[in-house]
């Protein structure tokens, strides 16, 4: 199990775009994210989420892979696998858009032990 097992949340304006709305005129909703890894095999560590650069419509989560415990036999902590569970909040059914999309990033992903993987 890891010692550093943590759930942080954070909350952003998102901003909805109806197709027909120009993205300056677009109304503005609090939507949070949760990112948790406290349960039996949860192993990430939340960084940070803000707008996509590129696309309005999109959330990035940036979140890095937690090393293994650190073996003797081998001289290392590992780092491969992930696992986290994630809870969204403040989207409005009525008029949530389907081209909405949160996009999740393992920043720390050419990291792991065995990037060919």
């Amino acid at each position: 199990t890891h010692s550093e097992s943590q759930t942080s949340t954070q909350t952003i304006r998102h901003r909805r775009l109806p197709n027909s709305v120009k993205k300056h005129s677009a109304p503005t909703k609090m939507v949070t994210i949760s990112i948790s890894d406290t349960y039996d095999g949860g192993n990430v560590k939340f960084i940070r989420q803000q707008h996509n650069e590129n696309d309005s419509r999109i959330i990035d989560v940036i979140l890095h892979i937690k090393p293994d415990v650190y073996t003797e036999l081998e001289k290392i902590g590992h780092m491969q696998y992930f696992s986290f569970r994630a809870s969204i909040s403040g989207l409005d059914k009525d008029s949530f858009q389907p081209t909405q999309k949160i996009k999740y990033i393992l920043e720390n992903a050419e990291a792991v032990s065995y990037p060919e993987a």
